[in-house]
């Protein structure tokens, strides 16, 4: 995809370094009950494919493959959520119109609907976590899991486990880290906008 979009196969090498460097979710490749991971992720790296191609080349059979893609991803694992921000970024790479992109947007925003309200009927909420069912998260528990979730990104077990603990302890360093981070990519995003997205 990257190769693909910006036409340079050094670029695509990097991402493609960088991806078998970042250790999330590595268990999947020893621990057969998490192959749905690699399924989502097969899926949904498919419809950003797709959609990109659709993008480029305004083939609709690319789109509707897109959003079927997508929407499988959605279905394999929750995360796949995120397809419509990858289509958005998409677009905002090609400089569509606004008003263009909102159409686009419409079977997307359908398959999300669609799927909530499937959610709602398999697990009787709506949004939020299941053991909201059971009693709920406190919302100290919920900002662990958004730690655990960020550290999962860059290290893997038992370092992760580790490291959440000491950040869930010290949040104004977890704090202070977001802050930073949030202002070099808002200072790279005026620098490179085009590149970042």
């Amino acid at each position: 995809l990257t190769t693909h979009l910006f036409n340079d196969r050094l670029i695509g090498f990097i991402a493609g370094v960088l991806f078998l460097l970042l250790p999330s979710h590595v268990e999947s490749i020893s621990w057969i009950s998490v192959q749905l991971h690699l399924l989502s992720s097969l899926l949904y790296l498919s419809s950003l494919v797709a959609y990109e191609r659709f993008a480029a080349k305004k083939f609709y059979r690319n789109y509707l493959l897109a959003s079927l893609l997508a929407f499988a991803s959605l279905l394999t694992k929750e995360i796949g959520i995120t397809f419509i921000a990858g289509f958005i970024l998409i677009e905002l790479y090609k400089k569509t119109p606004w008003r263009a992109v909102l159409r686009r947007l419409i079977i997307p925003i359908f398959i999300i609907v669609t799927y909530f309200l499937l959610r709602f009927y398999a697990t009787g909420i709506f949004l939020g976590y299941y053991g909201q069912t059971q009693g709920g998260k406190s919302l100290a528990e919920m900002m662990r899991m958004f730690i655990e979730m960020n550290v999962n990104l860059f290290f893997s077990y038992p370092e992760r486990v580790i490291l959440t603990d000491w950040l869930f302890n010290h949040s104004f360093v977890y704090i202070l880290l977001i802050t930073v981070f949030l202002f070099a990519v808002y200072f790279i995003f005026q620098k490179s906008r085009k590149q970042i997205i």
